[in-house]
C-alpha cells in the first residue's frame, strides 16, 4: 500500500509555485477545459432534447434512447470523476487508497446525474407552451 501512495501526485496544497507557474497552470487548464466544457454542455442539451421529445411524444423508441442515454451519461460522469486527480486537493491524512476514488466517483456521479435530471426536468417544463 505504501508504494501505491508514492505513485500519487503531491497534494495541491503542498505545491509551491511562482506566479508564472500558476499562470502556466491556469492557461494549460483553460485550454483543456474549454473543449471539454462544450462537449459536456452538448451532452446536456441532447439529454434535454430527448426529455422534451419523451414528454411530448411518449414514444417507446424515444423512451429507450433516453434511458440508455441516462445510463451511459452516468458511466461517463463516473469515469470522468474517477480519472480526475481530485486526491491532490485533499489533505494527506484523507488519502487512504484507490478504493476511496471508486466510491467517491460512483457516489458523486449518482448525485450529479440526479441533480442534472431534476434541472433538465425544470428546464424542459419551462419551454412547454401552455
Amino acid at each position: 500500500m505504501d508504494s501505491e501512495a508514492n505513485k500519487r501526485e503531491q497534494s495541491f496544497w503542498a505545491v509551491k509555485k511562482t506566479e508564472r507557474g500558476w499562470v502556466e497552470t491556469l492557461d494549460s487548464f483553460s485550454l483543456k477545459l474549454t473543449p471539454a466544457w462544450f462537449d459536456f454542455v452538448e451532452r446536456l442539451l441532447l439529454l434535454g432534447a430527448l426529455k422534451y421529445l419523451l414528454d411530448h411524444g411518449n414514444n417507446w423508441f424515444v423512451t429507450t434512447i433516453y434511458l440508455i442515454s441516462l445510463a451511459v451519461f452516468f458511466f461517463y460522469l463516473q469515469a470522468l470523476l474517477y480519472s480526475f486527480p481530485f486526491d491532490r486537493f485533499l489533505p494527506e491524512k484523507w488519502k487512504k487508497s484507490t478504493r476511496f476514488a471508486s466510491i467517491f466517483s460512483l457516489t458523486v456521479a449518482a448525485i450529479l446525474l440526479y441533480a442534472i435530471k431534476l434541472v433538465l426536468n425544470s428546464v424542459v417544463a419551462a419551454f412547454v407552451i401552455k
